[in-house]
């Protein structure tokens, strides 16, 4: 997840949100504006 987080900033895709406490996740929005959710345990 770390590493896609890097990819997507490096994207410059729009980040709602970022967790990191035992689930790591991310938030984005697509060109649309749809939040886009990634996350692993």
């Amino acid at each position: 997840m770390r590493a896609a987080r890097a990819r997507l900033r490096a994207a410059d895709v729009v980040e709602t949100e970022w967790q990191d406490d035992g689930m790591v996740r991310v938030q984005v929005t697509d060109p649309d504006g749809y939040r886009v959710e990634l996350y692993a345990f």
